[in-house]
């Protein structure tokens, strides 16, 4: 008498097991290969579904994971940005060497496409993941966390999650521009920023705030803009700022695609730069130094920024109860003669 083969309908899945327990796949598959922190409650109660169904892993779909606990997820908002390519070499050249390959995400600054990311990683069941200027759409990050999955943040503060981080003294950097530019006898300075309702944007805002005011100067609403970080932003918000009445005769911007869009709007205005505005954008560019004048911009360490956080995640992958890291890197203000210095020299 010949036994029935099982059919493929008849073995239990991990998916079954996941929605028995009511986890995610991830949990399940973190809680079966003993990787990542999963509370104790957590995994006895996977442990004892997986047991009533009988549930055994394949053995390809175990290698699979085996390998993908050696890969770490990267999310960006904008490949475009040559920002983000600069920071995302700084991860790969501390991760290759240790062995870690790196799965790419770009969500285009869209919440919905962010939080779908995050999801498909946390399927993959990645070692770990470092996501830049992070919205933490629907508590997707704060999901992560909870299952043992280990992150780090980096250029913005996270407000749903305390993990590692790496950010940039935001205030004393954009404080140390816009007192330069006072110093070169500007008054009337503007400020384009980034989104509101986004610490970088508010942190910038301070530092714009403090130099005018360390300067006794009263900062002025209706020359402070809030943009959208792209080059359209930019644009928009300079054109609005050039159609004042009483037009500033200087101008920060916050980050580098921002810059180029206010560029393009004073080069279409007909405008002589720094003799009718002057300028001082945020984030070194490598078309800066054909500019004519030479961009006066702050020099984001983004390269240092990515080692130092692909650094923090294998020691957080390495010893996941250890304490919380923080660190801030500076930037440095290379001089050029958009700002309307005596000495134009590019250094």
């Amino acid at each position: 008498m010949s036994r029935e083969r099982p059919t493929r309908k008849d073995v239990p899945t991990i998916r079954d097991v996941a929605r028995q327990a009511g986890v995610s796949t991830a949990t399940v598959s973190r809680v079966l290969s003993g990787s990542g922190r999963v509370s104790r409650e957590l995994t006895e109660r996977v442990r004892k579904v997986a047991a009533d169904l009988h549930f055994q892993p394949n053995r390809a779909a175990r290698s699979l994971r085996s390998r993908m606990r050696k890969t770490v997820g990267i999310v960006v908002p904008d490949i475009e940005n040559p920002l983000f390519g600069r920071l995302i070499r700084g991860i790969e050249a501390v991760l290759s060497p240790a062995g870690y390959t790196i799965l790419l995400g770009h969500y285009d600054d869209v919440d919905k496409r962010e939080q779908s990311v995050v999801s498909a990683f946390e399927a993959e069941s990645v070692a770990g993941l470092i996501f830049v200027n992070g919205a933490s759409p629907e508590g997707c990050y704060r999901r992560l966390a909870a299952v043992g999955i280990p992150l780090v943040a980096v250029l913005r503060q996270p407000v749903e999650v305390d993990v590692d981080r790496v950010m940039i003294r935001d205030v004393a950097a954009v404080r140390d521009a816009v007192l330069h530019l006072v110093g070169n006898g500007h008054r009337r300075i503007a400020l384009i920023d980034g989104a509101e309702g986004v610490s970088t944007s508010a942190l910038r805002r301070k530092g714009y705030e403090d130099a005018l005011r360390e300067a006794s100067l009263e900062p002025d609403p209706e020359l402070i803009l809030h943009a959208n970080w792209r080059l359209s932003g930019g644009r928009e918000a300079m054109r609005q700022l050039l159609a004042l009445p009483r037009r500033p005769s200087a101008v920060f911007v916050a980050n580098n695609l921002m810059t180029l869009g206010a560029l393009a709007c004073i080069w279409e205005a007909g405008l002589q730069i720094p003799d009718q505005i002057a300028m001082v954008g945020f984030d070194d560019m490598g078309w800066a130094a054909s500019l004519q004048p030479n961009l006066t911009a702050l020099i984001h360490p983004a390269y240092e920024m990515g080692a130092l956080a692909a650094q923090m995640l294998l020691e957080r992958i390495r010893v996941p109860e250890g304490p919380i890291q923080s660190a801030e890197l500076a930037c440095h203000l290379r001089i050029g003669g958009s700002c309307g210095a005596r000495s134009a020299a590019f250094s």
